[in-house]
């Protein structure tokens, strides 16, 4: 956790360092549905020697929350994104050895530190839609309890339980509507992509999970 604080404060000080006088300061929030792809998961020698493990970690559904401070400089916005997503584990399929599929317990958290750039489209009065793209780091959590692919009907054991800070990549698009003079309601689909996050499972063997998803949000932008 310590060092993904680290990294969020680094993020956030390199785009505050965007700031100038000549553009408006806003902050938003954001809630919403969040859907984790499969996690296809490969752990290495883990059916036996030279022969790797290969399953697929299945979510279900799950949320995810976002705060950002940013400059406006219209029509172009970049802000600093901390952010948490969370599932809980479903069950997992297993590709190597076949035909096994377990309830699984325990649960995938991402926490992240992002840049965004966006672009507001100027449409007229009423709505603002947007596009972006973002880029940073993120800490994923992963903690898989449940039979062992290789004992499905043995004890259920703790599996996975490890993090690793990755870079992470977004891109985005949504509206914002004005309610005020200085505050909009905004809602926003965002896809999100951690790359392959390299962990140790229970008996320290090396083990890596493929980590992306989606989410549908709503939320409020305050400009200062």
């Amino acid at each position: 956790m310590l060092k993904w604080v680290g990294v969020a404060a680094a993020t956030l000080v390199a785009v505050f360092a965007t700031g100038t006088a000549n553009a408006q300061m806003y902050g938003s929030l954001d809630y919403g549905w969040s859907r984790l792809d499969n996690a296809t998961t490969r752990i290495e020698n883990g059916v036996s020697p030279g022969t790797d493990a290969v399953f697929n970690l299945i979510s279900g559904e799950g949320y995810a929350g976002r705060g950002a401070i940013g400059w406006d400089f219209g029509p172009v916005r970049i802000e600093g994104e901390l952010g948490v997503t969370k599932h809980d584990n479903d069950r997992y399929v297993s590709q190597v050895p076949g035909n096994v599929t377990r309830d699984l317990d325990g649960a995938i958290d991402i926490f992240s530190g992002v840049v965004n750039v966006l672009y507001d489209f100027n449409v007229g009065p009423g709505f603002t839609p947007y596009v972006g793209a973002g880029f940073g780091a993120a800490q994923v959590n992963i903690e898989a309890i449940g039979p062992r692919p290789t004992a499905p009907t043995g004890p259920v054991v703790t599996m996975i339980k490890d993090e690793e800070i990755d870079s992470m990549w977004q891109v985005m698009g949504g509206v914002a509507i004005p309610v005020s003079s200085n505050l909009s309601i905004t809602a926003q689909y965002r896809y999100f992509n951690a790359g392959t996050v390299d962990l140790l499972d229970d008996q320290r063997r090396a083990t890596h999970s493929e980590i992306q998803g989606d989410s549908w949000d709503l939320g409020a932008r305050m400009t200062f």
